[in-house]
């Protein structure tokens, strides 16, 4: 931190002193501050203060003004021991001006603090921010005021006023400079700016500054610069009236021009700097821009065109500008004139492009004129050739496009590119040729479009036409013209075929039969009319019906009369010569034509044999097959009249695939297949006598689907094998359950009725619940465990047997029942301290509370009774009953008649219910040492469930345990406390919530404790406790509703608890007696089931309040506690207040 230095000087008035006290700003650098007296007729000095109105004003940075949201508050610093908080005051409210008013209050030890130096402070916060800024700022003050108010006043006013000694400025001009300018005259005009703002004053004086040039060329001033607040030196706040930078214009010729800067305080003391500025001739830029930059041939308009400015350098290193200007020639537009290399577009009419570079380096410049001559090119035309049209042309025949009339304007080079638009797909030899070929028709290809040629007899030929258009661009490089197509017909015609038919061998014809020949088959590649020509070429001649038609007939056998005949094409009879036994081969040759040429000959031979057709015999149609089934056909009802040896030849035509053993034999087999619904399946069978087939005949074999039978066994309980017997095999078997089930599948059963009957299990645990199953027309008996199942064709039965293990269940359920009943009993034991009372001599008195508040005068009842929430507690004894009734000896007593009893509503675990519990006792004290006695207790406990194996069941109980106990004092703060209880109880259970089951429990309870007591101080004292409690019972065997043994078991747990309590008194002035107390129990269960009820083995219990008692029989206390902290499935947290008054 650096601290106020001070300066005192005498204004020539003499009655005014001002003190100038300058610094640093400390933290922020955003805001400036002025402090200063506001009037000296507001300055007095009262009581050892001095005490003077001032003004602050806050030259706030973010220009915001001094809002209703902004702060400050106003310290005065000491150089010697820091920030002195001279007075402290927060302003809040709004002023104009950004001037804040207040009076400043200074005693006399606070003014000798201002003789190591000081400072003003502003802590400032601007609006809502918590961030704030401390600011120093400078300070004045009027001595002659101060010292006319006397005191105080006056002694900081001597203080202020005997102290500094003037220093002298100093000039700083700055560092001196060497520049480049054109002396020619035409060249840019220079200027050097000078500046004094690193000048400075040691007592942060205002300055005033001086410029004048000492030597060098002549140079004069170019304008000059007034600052009215700047940061000198990057700290200090200075305020500067006179002038403080000056511009200076470059002078004719080169040389060292050297100015001179004076500086001047208010005391007329002065300091002088001077700076040098050389100057030096500036080297002219050069270019090597070509003068002529034209393209190298003819351009299209709109192309781009980019200009080179070559290599432009500056001799001195300096860096250079571009400017391009337009100068000649048609109106273009550059995209960057002060690009290096500019780019314009060829306008439409080219010409003689005429520009003016300008190269400069800030200083001097060079120019050049580039002329750009640009020649525009013309666009080729193209010349596809004429269209031609080919007609009756052979296949394969080569064409020729030709593109050679194409032209360039410009004479250039032209080259081709051929495409074809549409007809059939060619091939061209060469698409970049000027007389490409092709070949027509393309391999595979036939013509589209049709063009008629008529012959001179009327008919029509030739393949139908084809039109194939190309077309063709030619281009000079530069341009491409407009595409040019020409169109090419073909028109082929190919030669006929003839198809005299196949060859025909026929058996047992009668001479005279009609056999017809078929030359329909012929046919023309072109489409055209064919016309037929027949000629017999061998066998026995005769007599073709019409040699000139596709289909002529003959007469088979020698002329004859009057003797009927059968033609074998139509099935006709007609007159034919008599009968001849011998074989007969004839021939016949047929050509067709197009009109235009014909085909070749095609010869078909017709063989007449002496045999009679065979007839086949597939067997009679069968039904009602099941799948599975073997079935055989039988073809041995087939014949041959001329009694030659058979072959036979099996096919299946339709219906779901079945394989035949044979397709070759007279009655092959096969397995009917496993179809979802009835099906038909046809067989055909043709038969053979070697040298002619029969026709086919077919027989159905009508196929009945199979079913299934499906057995699910469920069971409710631990997993198991379940057996079975059926009059089916396939489910004489087990199944063996996981995750609660499992099945038995039998498949392609055959229709008809079946049994299954389920083994007994309950010797294992389980009994047969349900049964059912999805077939209608069956029945089931669930005493004997057994589905009867009528299986029809194609249906699939499902039978769900249902078990559960009752004896699982209803152990689980009576563990569960017993674990949460016996963790009620162990919560809910007889007071130990009433017995530990006893040793002491003392007697509880009465009391009745609900809801934790006692009722008025009820200490002076023979009972305890609480009600709070669910639970409810009653407890009498005679002692009590003899203090009530004034006894002064009735804890000292020999014999103790006593009685306790708790009502509860619980939830634990998911388990609510009700529970209830009565103790009766009589002990005897032995001594003050010994305290023995026997008690009965008496137990209802009745409890929901959640029905099924896996959850509980609900059930209810009675029960009573009888037994002895001890208490004994060990020494006079600890105490011992043991006794043991037996008994039986009666309960019911429903294990799966569709039955309930008695059952009966034998048990034993056994429980000790150690307490003591350790004094804390007079008035404190901490009273651990230690306990350990076990009880155990076991469930007698029995069988339960299902007829299921559920065997026996034991069920035992216990309970070990520690819990200190801490307990003060504290006596009140108005006689009250306050009791703070807090009690920490961890409580850690053990035995097999413990966790199915707090859900954790280990618990514990806090507890806090405050007791008060009046002297006037006034009692009232307020305790908070929670139980179940750690539990997984217990929590209780409970609020207690107690409020009682004993009438005298």
């Amino acid at each position: 931190m650096k601290f106020l230095q001070k300066r005192l000087r005498t204004n020539k008035g003499g009655a005014i002193l001002t003190a100038l006290l300058s610094t640093t700003m400390i933290t922020s650098t955003a805001h400036a501050v002025n402090i200063f007296n506001a009037s000296s007729t507001n300055i007095t000095n009262t009581a050892g203060v001095c005490k003077l109105d001032f003004k602050a004003q806050i030259f706030n940075a973010d220009n915001d003004g001094l809002g209703t949201n902004d702060k400050y508050k106003l310290y005065v610093g000491s150089s010697s021991g820091g920030v002195v908080v001279i007075q402290t005051r927060e302003i809040t409210t709004a002023q104009s001006g950004n001037i804040i008013n207040d009076t400043l209050s200074i005693t006399s030890a606070q003014a000798a603090l201002f003789q190591q130096g000081s400072s003003v402070i502003v802590s400032y916060r601007d609006g809502g921010s918590s961030q704030s800024s401390q600011i120093r700022g400078r300070a004045q003050y009027q001595s002659a005021a101060l010292r006319t108010a006397g005191g105080v006043c006056l002694e900081l006013a001597d203080t202020l006023d005997g102290v500094g000694v003037n220093a002298a400025p100093v000039a700083n001009a700055g560092v001196d400079q060497t520049l480049l300018a054109d002396f020619s005259g035409n060249g840019t005009a220079q200027t050097v700016t000078l500046s004094g703002l690193r000048s400075s004053d040691p007592d942060g004086d205002t300055l005033t500054y001086a410029w004048t040039q000492i030597s060098g060329p002549t140079t004069s001033v170019f304008s000059s610069q007034i600052a009215t607040s700047q940061t000198s030196g990057g700290t200090s706040t200075k305020t500067f009236n006179d002038i403080t930078a000056i511009t200076y214009t470059q002078p004719a010729s080169a040389g060292t021009v050297v100015y001179r800067l004076t500086v001047t305080d208010p005391s007329n003391e002065t300091h002088t700097d001077d700076v040098s500025v050389t100057w030096n001739a500036n080297a002219v830029p050069t270019t090597t821009a070509p003068a002529t930059q034209s393209p190298t041939g003819p351009v299209l308009a709109g192309s781009t065109i980019t200009l080179s400015s070559g290599t432009s350098t500056d001799p001195d290193g300096g860096s250079v500008t571009y400017t391009w200007v337009q100068t000649g020639g048609p109106t273009v537009t550059l995209d960057n004139p002060n690009a290096a290399n500019p780019s314009f577009t060829v306008p439409a009419t080219g010409g003689t492009v005429i520009f003016t570079l300008t190269v400069s380096d800030g200083v001097s410049t060079t120019t050049k004129t580039v002329t750009s001559v640009i020649a525009i090119d013309q666009t080729p035309v193209a010349n596809a050739g004429v269209d031609q049209t080919l007609t009756d042309v052979a296949r394969g025949t080569v064409v020729t496009l030709d593109g050679t009339a194409s032209i360039d304007p410009d004479g250039g080079a032209l080259t081709y590119a051929w495409t074809q638009v549409s007809g059939p797909a060619v091939t061209l030899s060469s698409a970049t040729a000027a007389q490409p070929t092709f070949t027509y028709p393309a391999s595979g290809e036939d013509g589209g479009g049709k063009v008629i040629v008529v012959a001179q007899e009327g008919s029509l030929k030739g393949q139908p036409a084809s039109t194939l258009v190309f077309e063709l661009i030619v281009s000079d490089g530069s341009s491409s013209s407009a595409g040019d197509q020409v169109s090419i017909t073909i028109n082929t015609n190919d030669a006929p075929t003839a198809d005299a038919g196949v060859d025909q061998t026929l058996y047992g014809l009668d001479d005279g039969t009609v056999i017809n020949l078929d030359g329909t088959g012929s046919s023309d590649p072109d489409g055209d009319t064919l016309t037929y020509t027949w000629t017999q070429t061998s066998g026995p001649t005769v007599t073709l019906t019409s040699p000139t038609t596709a289909t002529p007939s003959f007469t088979h056998g020698t002329a004859g009369g009057g003797i009927p005949q059968k033609d074998i094409n139509s099935n006709v009879v007609v007159v034919g010569p008599a009968p001849v036994s011998n074989d007969v081969n004839y021939a016949f040759s047929l050509v067709v034509s197009d009109g235009s040429s014909s085909s070749a000959a095609d010869t078909v031979g017709v063989d007449v044999l002496d045999n009679r057709v065979p007839t086949s015999d597939a067997g009679s149609d069968q039904a009602n097959i099941n799948a599975g089934e073997t079935v055989t056909l039988d073809g041995t009802g087939s014949a041959d009249a001329d009694g030659d040896t058979l072959t036979y030849t099996w096919r299946q035509v339709s219906g779901p695939t079945a394989t035949l053993s044979s397709t070759s034999t007279a009655q092959p087999t096969f397995t009917a297949p496993d179809i979802s619904a009835a099906s038909t399946l046809v067989y055909e069978l043709i038969v053979s006598d070697g040298k002619i087939s029969s026709a086919a005949d077919t027989v159905s074999i009508g196929v009945q689907p199979t079913g299934s039978i499906t057995i699910i066994q469920s069971v409710q309980g631990s997993d198991n094998s379940f057996a079975y017997s059926s009059s089916l095999s396939a489910l004489n078997a087990s199944i063996q359950t996981s995750n609660g089930t499992g099945q038995l599948l039998a498949d392609d059963v055959n229709t008809g009725t079946y049994t299954v009957t389920a083994a007994d299990m309950k010797s294992q645990g389980y009994a047969l619940t349900a049964l059912s199953c999805n077939d209608g027309d069956g029945s089931v008996d669930l005493s004997a465990g057994q589905a009867t199942i009528a299986l029809a064709p194609g249906e699939n039965v499902t039978c769900t047997f249902t078990s559960v293990n009752s004896r699982e269940a209803a152990s689980k359920a009576i563990r569960e029942f017993v674990t949460t009943r016996n963790t009620l009993i162990l919560s809910h034991q007889p007071s130990r301290g009433r017995r530990i009372d006893r040793l002491k001599g003392q007697s509880a008195l009465g009391s009745v509370s609900a809801g934790g508040f006692a009722l008025p005068g009820s200490k002076r009842l023979p009972v305890q009774v609480a009600m709070n929430g669910g639970d409810a507690s009653f407890a009498t004894s005679l002692s009590s009953a003899r203090a009530v009734a004034g006894s002064r000896n009735a804890g000292k007593s020999s014999i103790d008649v006593w009685g306790e009893a708790y009502l509860s509503n619980f939830d634990a675990a998911g388990r609510d219910g009700h529970f209830s519990i009565m103790y009766g006792g009589v002990d005897y004290l032995v001594s003050d040492k010994v305290l023995v006695g026997g008690l009965v207790q008496l137990d209802k406990f009745k409890q929901s469930g959640i029905n099924g194996v896996d959850g509980i069941g609900a059930g209810d109980g009675a029960g009573f345990m009888v037994g002895p106990y001890v208490t004994t004092r060990l020494s006079d703060n600890i105490y011992v406390d043991a006794r043991a209880a037996w008994g039986s109880s009666k309960n019911t259970i429903s294990p799966l919530g569709t039955f309930t089951d008695e059952f009966d429990t034998k048990r034993a309870l056994y429980s000790g404790s150690v307490t003591g007591e350790v004094k804390v101080g007079k008035k404190s004292s901490l009273q651990p406790a230690l306990t350990v409690r076990h009880i155990s019972e076991t469930q007698k065997a029995y069988t339960d509703k299902l007829g299921v043994v559920v065997p026996e078991q034991d069920i035992s747990q216990g309970e070990v608890s520690f819990a200190p309590r801490f307990v003060t008194n504290i006596a009140m002035k108005n006689g009250w007696q306050m009791r703070p107390h807090a009690t920490v129990e961890g409580i850690y269960a053990f035995g097999d089931h413990v966790k199915s009820v707090p859900g954790s083995e280990t618990r514990a219990r806090v507890e806090g309040g405050v007791d008060w008692q009046s002297n006037g029989g006034v009692t009232a206390g307020i305790a908070v506690f929670a139980d179940g902290l750690g539990a997984k499935a217990y929590k209780s947290q409970s609020i207690r207040f107690t409020l009682s008054y004993t009438m005298k």
